[in-house]
């Protein structure tokens, strides 16, 4: 068992060094405007250096926190928090989209035509946030002029994310993730931010997974899901099935032990202020106690 262990792993590291070495060599002849898309992503390294960020994902502790807390705070978010009624009192400075399945829309479809509202919505009267699509919403964001609208730039995770994974790089390819809060991590880690804060990281989307699936009601956000949101879930959940998404669920539990250790060995604070969650490799801290420390 333990040979087969290792041998995975050595297998995992190979796979990493092609994909870093020919793959990359290869993606850059067959796709140059993804790859200076990419090469864009260079004005982003340390240009935080020594600073905190909070990174919020949309799980239902969210819905008691004060967002106007945060307000003068480097803040990441993700999906559809501008459904939440008080997005705009946050004034985030990062978003991050990177499910493929966002992505795939259909015009006549008004769950589909409201969720691509939910993102033009993330730019608010006074506050402009950088965005980030996963490379394959490239197409989807110059269809509906997202690329006009917001400050849209591309990322790619394409790599496995390993105990001795050695820097990451967002001007190439990247560790690819089965939750965004995770590349939002690995982005602030890029940013050399060197204390990062979780919140409303509940880690309960294999519960929402099963609501969906069951057609119940789904309350597990940090905003009220309308009924047009609820049957575009449903819609995606059934391309995959709950094997997957189990399977999913443990890639998710075990790299947030490997991005403790990452950033552990590298000096970088990564700590959880969401009061309720079910991340247990990170130690937890209060949102209070952290706000009181201002940098």
């Amino acid at each position: 068992m333990r040979l087969t262990k290792k041998l995975r792993q050595v297998y995992r590291q190979l796979w990493n060094i092609e994909r870093n070495t020919l793959g990359w060599l290869s993606f850059s002849i067959r796709h140059p405007e993804e790859k200076k898309e990419l090469n864009k992503n260079k004005r982003f390294y340390n240009i935080h250096q020594g600073h905190r960020c909070f990174i919020l994902g949309n799980g239902p502790s969210l819905k008691d926190i004060d967002l106007s807390l945060l307000a003068n705070e480097y803040t990441f978010t993700v999906n559809q928090i501008s459904r939440n009624p008080h997005f705009k009192e946050l004034k985030t400075n990062y978003h991050f989209y990177t499910d493929a399945d966002f992505f795939e829309i259909d015009e006549n479809n008004p769950e589909d035509m409201e969720f691509l509202d939910a993102i033009k919505k993330l730019n608010t009267e006074d506050n402009q946030p950088t965005v980030f699509f996963n490379i394959s919403g490239m197409s989807f964001a110059k269809k509906y002029g997202l690329d006009k609208h917001l400050d849209l730039h591309y990322i790619y995770g394409r790599l496995n994310f390993l105990e001795n994974f050695k820097r990451i790089d967002y001007s190439k390819f990247v560790p690819g993730f089965s939750t965004v809060v995770q590349f939002c991590i690995t982005m602030a880690i890029y940013m050399g931010f060197s204390e990062i804060y979780l919140l409303g990281c509940d880690n309960t989307g294999i519960i929402t997974v099963i609501q969906t699936m069951l057609d119940n009601q789904v309350d597990n956000y940090a905003y009220e899901v309308s009924a047009n949101e609820q049957k575009r879930m449903k819609k995606v959940a059934s391309k995959h099935n709950l094997y997957d998404y189990a399977c999913g669920y443990s890639y998710i539990l075990k790299d947030y032990i490997l991005l403790y250790s990452y950033c552990q060995k590298r000096g970088i604070k990564l700590l959880n202020c969401t009061e309720q969650s079910a991340i247990d490799a990170i130690p937890k801290v209060r949102l209070s106690d952290v706000l009181k420390n201002n940098k």
